[in-house]
């Protein structure tokens, strides 16, 4: 893809070259918003908007996410993910983040400081460690936590339910 016609931020540029290096292949352009089973990058108004990174089997996340600071979706979902970086934390447009089918068995602190997120699913198997820091994400509407080893959420979390968010543990409604 000759991103230079796509879009019109050089590091955005830079930062999918790199990624498509990282994967040993070319990331297809999406039509549509992304949804948890694409791999590709949605763009609009020629910006990054939304990365899918399905079934890519990644095992750590490349540095160069995190520049992507106009990002609101992202996807990282069946990839072998062994943990997901405190610099999550430092998308600050997010607005949706689907997480699932990895091996991550805790969520950094950081997931905090997405204030802007309004889905947050994390449908990890082994999770055992959810940050009470989630219950500072203010926009959250809907909460999915799926995992084999949790069968309860600490009270900060189910507060949420408060807030007018939707808790689902284990795909039940909290």
């Amino acid at each position: 893809m000759d991103w230079q016609k796509e879009l019109k931020d050089e590091s955005e540029i830079s930062v999918l070259q790199k990624l498509e290096t990282t994967l040993n292949k070319q990331i297809p352009k999406l039509d549509e918003q992304v949804n948890w089973n694409d791999f590709g990058v949605y763009i609009h108004k020629r910006t990054i908007y939304g990365i899918g990174f399905y079934s890519q089997k990644m095992e750590f996340l490349p540095k160069e996410l995190w520049s992507l600071k106009n990002l609101e979706v992202l996807n990282f979902v069946n990839n072998g993910l062994i943990e997901l970086p405190e610099e999550i934390g430092s998308l600050n447009s997010l607005k949706e983040l689907y997480i699932g089918g990895n091996k991550i068995r805790s969520v950094p602190k950081s997931i905090g400081k997405l204030v802007n997120l309004v889905y947050l699913y994390l449908l990890e198997d082994d999770l055992v460690d959810i940050p009470n820091k989630i219950e500072d994400l203010i926009n959250l509407k809907e909460l999915s936590i799926s995992s084999k080893k949790l069968d309860t959420l600490p009270d900060p979390i189910i507060r949420l339910k408060n807030k007018d968010c939707r808790v689902y543990l284990n795909n039940k409604e909290i």
